[in-house]
């Protein structure tokens, strides 16, 4: 079933007298959720779209207060907070410089990640720059927020710790995982929801992580994977899950219950003070 969605893209004015804008990064919310999501384009690729002499602070304060909402959960100034209905009009009366926001617009998709990667696709992306594989089918959006939450809260995902949304080039393709670090080897997390009604689809995702790392393993000497798997609720069928994770152990994948994410989140820390 499809998700309505609400978003603007996030556009830099140089010259406001003359009004020509690029395009650097979109801005999503769920229409009736309490959840939200944004991309801009990494720094060096808004200089290569706009000119060294761009403001680069405006665009990474706005950045900044984006992410201090999602992680924290605030308002953005006041202007209040990006899951109010009325935050983009708000938004596009503030920011009427070089930094503007485009008219509303509506989307269905299978969930807010998707819809971000179809409208960041579609409109901000560099074209010509090969995109990763869509990987979002091993687990829905939420499950892959309640695991980057978890890393929030420990301040985990930062530069030098842990990436978000890592993308990693394998022999044939360049995969995404929900996470990655380095630490005497490349360390790679993804959500895996085993939940599904069909013992086909719980081992179809399983075998999708496992040759997403296998892809990897081809380029990169050391690689360690960890699928967080999201398990059916007590008494609900879902054929096949107990097959799929069995399935994971036994190609040396290390599986993480999705409701003991606080212990593996502890682990990674360790890891990553050693």
């Amino acid at each position: 079933m499809s998700e309505r969605s609400q978003y603007v893209i996030v556009r830099y004015v140089p010259n406001v007298v003359r009004d020509e804008a690029v395009n650097i990064g979109v801005i999503i919310r769920g229409v009736g959720s309490s959840h939200f999501d944004f991309k801009f384009l990494p720094r060096s690729a808004t200089i290569r779209k706009i000119s060294p002499e761009a403001d680069q602070q405006l665009v990474k304060n706005f950045e900044r207060q984006l992410t201090l909402s999602k992680r924290e959960d605030r308002p953005v100034g006041i202007i209040g907070h990006p899951t109010e209905p009325e935050f983009f009009v708000k938004a596009m009366r503030e920011f009427n410089g070089n930094l503007q926001l485009t008219e509303p617009r509506g989307l269905l998709a299978a969930d807010l990640g998707e819809a971000l990667h179809q409208v960041y696709s579609m409109y901000v992306a560099e074209q010509g720059v090969s995109r990763p594989i869509n990987y979002q089918a091993i687990a829905p959006y939420t499950t892959r927020e309640r695991l980057w939450s978890a890393f929030d809260r420990q301040r985990l995902i930062r530069p030098g710790f842990v990436k978000k949304e890592m993308t990693v080039k394998g022999k044939h393709a360049r995969w995404t995982f929900d996470l990655g670090y380095q630490n005497g080897g490349l360390k790679l997390i993804s959500s895996v929801a085993l939940n599904a009604p069909t013992e086909e689809t719980n081992l179809g995702r399983a075998l999708v992580f496992k040759g997403m790392l296998d892809d990897v393993k081809h380029e990169v000497e050391k690689v360690r994977g960890t699928a967080v798997v999201q398990l059916p609720k007590p008494n609900a069928p879902a054929p096949g899950a107990k097959g799929a994770q069995e399935f994971l152990r036994d190609s040396r994948v290390h599986v993480v219950d999705l409701s003991n994410i606080a212990e593996f989140v502890i682990s990674v820390q360790r890891d990553l003070s050693d």
